[in-house]
């Protein structure tokens, strides 16, 4: 079968272990304007591309299998989702989406409720037989009848997304059901601030950490370190500082959507000297 050629595809060769079969309805797949099959062949419907060459990033392992059939902007997800740092697989059908999920350590399926070849409930359920870990998003049209929503829900791995939602959108979402399929998952009382953004940063995250009491702050971490930090008006070093002089307020994870850098400095480093700061000049705290 000959292959079509990605945009992406370099001049030298795909390194191996950068496996990504794709396959679809050669009109869906056209129309998304990912690839130029200029030079592939039809066969009975199906086409075949070469390998997608996996993102470079060592923060981004995380695997999101993309379903074609019934998308008609497969193009445009791949982009969204790549630009987010994700690893993107394409696949043309449910089938081949659970063959993919059989294989190798899937984190995510996105998928249209409404398919040629099976159905969005079919394929949560067989999602779950497979595996507890991968999360499946449904993009729907139209409300589920109430007796799919209730399966669903007891099925407890899939999220419902608007049809109409804009690739960005969906990428939050993606990036979500990303952190839902690992870790442990709960409430913490009586944590030293200090401690938790020091697990954070020796564990190398990605996530924006969101802290509430008096004001609101937030600290963005990338693989660990501390890229921007806001509290209010204030940004920056100065913001982070006043946000490690917290003694008490409540605090949520979430998925590192802000792209500005406003601190350079290393994490330890940063810390250390915001302690020192507060040892030598001592004010009541928030």
């Amino acid at each position: 079968m000959t292959r079509a050629t990605t945009r992406e595809r370099q001049s030298e060769e795909t390194p191996e272990g950068s496996a990504g079969v794709v396959g679809g309805n050669l009109e869906e797949l056209t129309t998304s304007g990912l690839f130029d099959f200029s030079d592939l062949a039809e066969n009975n419907g199906v086409v075949e591309a070469a390998p997608l060459r996996l993102i470079e990033d060592d923060e981004a392992r995380s695997i999101v299998v993309v379903v074609a059939d019934g998308l008609t902007d497969v193009g445009a997800l791949y982009e969204s989702f790549r630009a987010e740092g994700l690893e993107v697989l394409l696949e043309h059908d449910a089938q081949s989406a659970l063959h993919r999920a059989r294989n190798c350590n899937v984190n995510v399926v996105v998928a249209a409720f409404a398919q040629r070849q099976g159905g969005g409930l079919a394929l949560a359920e067989s999602l779950a037989l497979m595996s507890s870990q991968t999360r499946l998003l449904l993009r729907v049209s139209k409300a589920p009848q109430p007796a799919v929503r209730r399966r669903l829900e007891e099925l407890g791995n899939t999220r419902l997304i608007a049809a109409s939602a804009l690739p960005g959108d969906l990428s939050v979402a993606v990036k979500e059901a990303v952190l839902a399929t690992a870790g442990f998952h709960g409430s913490l009382f009586g944590v030293s601030l200090i401690d938790l953004l020091q697990m954070l940063h020796l564990s190398r995250r990605t996530a924006t950490l969101h802290l509430s009491g008096t004001e609101n702050g937030a600290a963005h971490f990338l693989r660990g370190e501390v890229i921007h930090a806001e509290i209010g008006l204030t940004f920056g070093l100065e913001a982070f500082q006043q946000i490690v002089r917290w003694s008490c307020g409540r605090m949520e994870l979430g998925v590192l959507n802000n792209h500005l850098r406003t601190i350079d400095q290393p994490f330890e480093l940063m810390l250390l000297d915001t302690l020192r700061r507060i040892d030598e000049a001592p004010f009541l705290t928030k």
